[in-house]
């Protein structure tokens, strides 16, 4: 999500943000960030709001508290922009995707991300250790990109 600084302008949710529902089925989807906790909230509301006019009527993001919840890191990866918001430890967890700037109108990256997991990852046993494919995946969705 955009967040404008202008406070009279609305927030606006990157173009592809839905195309991360097609790994809802194999995976669960969490929102982590250092914003606020009210702004995740503002944000997965605008994510439910666009998935219902898309026609899904079962959103199933979470918010960063669930995130601890579900066992160990070695099953968590994590989507940013830079690995430097990593948390100690985390650094084998973060999948890079390049920051979306507002005024793009059409940007795949998402689309490309979930093709990219579900290619490498919708198939792997429930015990694999999902870190050793976080690299591979930054990789391949930027190379991906830049051959579209």
């Amino acid at each position: 999500m955009y967040r404008n600084q202008d406070a009279s302008l609305p927030d606006v949710l990157r173009p592809g943000v839905l195309e991360l529902l097609r790994l809802k089925d194999k995976f669960r989807l969490g929102i982590l960030a250092g914003e606020p906790t009210y702004l995740l909230t503002h944000f997965l509301r605008q994510v439910q709001y666009a998935a219902f006019m898309a026609g899904v009527p079962d959103v199933p993001f979470t918010d960063q508290t669930i995130l601890f919840s579900w066992g160990t890191s070695n099953r968590v990866l994590l989507v940013d922009y830079q690995l430097l918001t990593a948390a100690p430890g985390e650094l084998q967890n973060v999948i890079t995707l390049h920051p979306w700037d507002q005024k793009q109108e059409y940007d795949n990256s998402l689309a490309k991300l979930s093709d990219v997991i579900l290619e490498l990852l919708g198939n792997l046993d429930a015990s694999t250790d999902l870190r050793m494919y976080s690299a591979m995946i930054s990789d391949e969705v930027a190379r991906r990109l830049r051959n579209a």
